[in-house]
């Protein structure tokens, strides 16, 4: 099978989903609207399609008249995610050349409607990849601007995000549970481990306030106190706020007396991050 891609860059939870696709022997492609730091491309070099003249002009007008040129890195990320589009000509030319038998495409966004609109001229089925949970508050979707812009895109949506199967909450039409998958890494021992011994824990999520790094550190202050683990965080650091993140959270470990036991690291590739596990015991996402 050839399957095509779309997303806004090549994340890192993708490389094993695209490795397992070229395992099995199907044809793959991947489109994305730029380049993210320290992707991996052991597997699949992405086609880097940015963003259409058009888009980028109007990208520049915006930004001179309501910003004076100086809208945060932040900002015009954020407008391009939700609202960039592709250069067609490019983007459509991609598509005629490797001829997908599948199309996924990743977020409800401006960028995918006409990949779409053109996939549905041409008959390829394509669905919609997001992490909007499977079981959600009911009529999350019925405000009329978000109804054009689901009417826009594909019918069916996969998320590996299950959400809370609680009392309030119903399953999202047309949605299904595809999780995370993952490698294993036979070379990893398992280990033992005594109640005396230090124990040293990882998290990698990228600075940012969804991540929840500064909860980790008030959650684990005690121990961290009493020198019983030590603790490495690790994750992208490219934008402005960011980097600004980083700094409050180095300082907000400074003030509590923990930076022998907490390090800070950023930006490194996935074998670097692969190391890390190897000698950790303990994994935690505060997210």
């Amino acid at each position: 099978m050839r399957v095509l891609y779309v997303a806004p860059r090549y994340h890192m939870n993708q490389v094993p989903i695209v490795r397992g696709w070229k395992r099995e022997g199907h044809q793959i492609m991947f489109l994305s609207q730029f380049a993210g730091k320290g992707e991996d491309y052991t597997d699949i070099q992405p086609i880097i399609l940015g963003y259409s003249r058009c888009f980028d002009a109007l990208m520049w007008v915006w930004k001179w008249l309501f910003h004076r040129g100086k809208m945060s890195e932040k900002q015009e990320f954020d407008i391009r995610i939700k609202f960039g589009i592709p250069p067609l000509g490019k983007a459509w030319k991609q598509i005629r050349e490797f001829k997908p038998e599948l199309v996924i495409l990743r977020e409800r966004s401006f960028y995918n409607i006409p990949i779409y609109f053109y996939c549905r001229k041409k008959k390829i089925f394509s669905i919609l990849y997001n992490q909007s949970p499977l079981w959600d508050e009911p009529g999350r979707d019925e405000r009329i601007g978000r109804r054009l812009l689901i009417s826009m895109l594909p019918k069916y949506r996969m998320t590996p995000v299950m959400g809370e199967q609680t009392e309030g909450k119903e399953k999202m039409p047309n949605s299904c549970f595809v999780p995370f998958v993952a490698e294993l890494m036979p070379d990893f021992e398992k280990k033992g481990h005594s109640a005396e011994e230090k124990l040293h824990m990882v998290c990698v999520a990228r600075y940012e306030e969804r991540k929840r790094l500064f909860l980790l550190i008030d959650a684990a202050e005690k121990v961290l106190t009493e020198k019983k683990i030590d603790l490495v965080i690790t994750g992208e650091v490219v934008d402005e706020g960011q980097k600004d993140y980083f700094r409050k959270l180095q300082n907000y470990i400074a003030e509590k007396g923990l930076s022998e036991q907490v390090q800070l690291l950023k930006n490194l590739k996935r074998e670097q991050v692969f190391e890390l596990y190897k000698t950790s015991d303990l994994f935690v996402l505060p997210s």
